[in-house]
């Protein structure tokens, strides 16, 4: 899993190293605590069977004890 650097919008802190693929682009600024969410890290899948889309399926990640 790749951490990814953030800079945020309103006071310009660099968060890095964040995980945006477990907390689906969701990321809390640690310099004001501004919650923002960044595009293109969602956990839906397509799933296709026999050449056809059949529908979207949420892969779910299982969370570890």
């Amino acid at each position: 899993m790749k951490g990814t650097d953030v800079k945020c919008p309103i006071c310009g802190t660099v968060n890095k190293s964040l995980f945006l693929e477990e907390t689906e682009g969701n990321y809390e600024c640690e310099g004001c605590g501004y919650y923002g969410k960044i595009e293109g890290y969602d956990r839906r899948i397509l799933i296709i069977r026999n050449g056809d889309i059949e529908k979207d399926q949420e892969k779910l990640t299982p969370l570890m004890a």
